[in-house]
């Protein structure tokens, strides 16, 4: 089972560009892959149904709805504040600043502060 099954805080202490943040946190919550995505290339095929691409993103939408509610706690570091200020840019494109945290923090430091 993986972490966000069984409750666990998942920290990454060298969270660079918060790629690995992003992605636990978009697994735990059941975002499906491309949901902000606004345009794909089958949006263009003859037999593209509109509706029922709609019933699919609103199915997406409400799992996500659901998924947020129970994330465990997801938070990272990094010793360099341009990194940091990297990751935190990325996680709000994602729309995920209210449950992913990061910090400025060496990881070789004796006390990590989460």
């Amino acid at each position: 089972r993986s972490f966000y099954e069984q409750g666990l805080p998942f920290f990454d202490p060298m969270c660079g560009s918060a790629t690995l943040l992003i992605e636990a946190a978009m697994m735990a919550a059941d975002i499906a892959p491309g949901l902000l995505r606004k345009r794909f290339g089958f949006h263009c095929w003859k037999q593209f149904d509109k509706d029922q691409w709609q019933k699919i993103l609103s199915a997406a939408e409400e799992k996500k709805k659901q998924g947020m509610q129970s994330l465990p706690t997801i938070c990272g570091s990094d010793n360099s504040e341009q990194l940091v200020a990297i990751a935190r840019s990325n996680i709000a494109a994602a729309g995920l600043s209210s449950v992913i945290k990061v910090t400025l923090q060496d990881a070789s430091s004796d006390l990590l502060v989460i």
